[in-house]
């Protein structure tokens, strides 16, 4: 049987790179499965779907992943460890040579937002935020045209790259030791799958 690993985000996503890091380090067979929030993620784990869940729960500048949190309450699950995630985050835009002026907006993950507050003051000046699913979902977006040309997105550097766009500023994250703490979880009877 191969175990399957559900995870809060899309491919590209930081939240994917966590579930890529718990498979090379403990399930080397595991399928990955994206999901479109930390409730989806720990869904597809409680309803037996998955095997593990690893969703982000705090981050060391931007404090405790409220929607994580929100979503763990009565589901039957145990802790099963722990990825620690150097976050680096850029800034994305969709044609080559935009100039920082013309940026009026910033979507991204809320979290990854609030990572880059005061970077993105000072990098931008005034501009609007646009929360979004994920970052990778961001960058989708912009790449998609779902998003204006006067704005930018926050990313993690494979997403942006494969999503086509072009950086405006790589490291934007306003501290430079900055990390997320993502849990792993299991249903909390014992899996037969370890």
């Amino acid at each position: 049987m191969v175990l399957t690993i559900a995870y809060f985000g899309s491919r590209g996503s930081f939240g994917s790179e966590a579930a890529e890091r718990l498979r090379a380090e403990r399930f080397p067979q595991a399928v990955l499965v994206g999901a479109a929030s930390p409730e989806e993620a720990l869904e597809l784990l409680a309803h037996g779907a998955a095997e593990r869940a690893v969703v982000p729960v705090a981050n060391s500048s931007a404090g405790l992943v409220t929607e994580t949190l929100a979503a763990l309450g009565g589901r039957g699950l145990a802790l099963d460890g722990q990825i620690v995630l150097p976050v680096r985050i850029s800034l994305w835009v969709r044609d080559a040579g935009v100039a920082r002026a013309a940026i009026q907006s910033v979507a991204s993950h809320p979290q990854a937002l609030a990572q880059c507050r005061r970077t993105l003051g000072r990098l931008l000046g005034a501009y609007a935020e646009r929360p979004w699913r994920d970052t990778a979902a961001a960058a989708s977006a912009l790449a998609a045209g779902e998003l204006g040309p006067g704005t930018a997105v926050l990313a993690a550097r494979v997403a942006g790259a494969a999503a086509g766009l072009h950086p405006l500023q790589h490291d934007v994250h306003d501290e430079p030791d900055n990390r997320t703490f993502f849990a792993v979880l299991r249903r909390s009877v014992t899996d037969a799958v370890d």
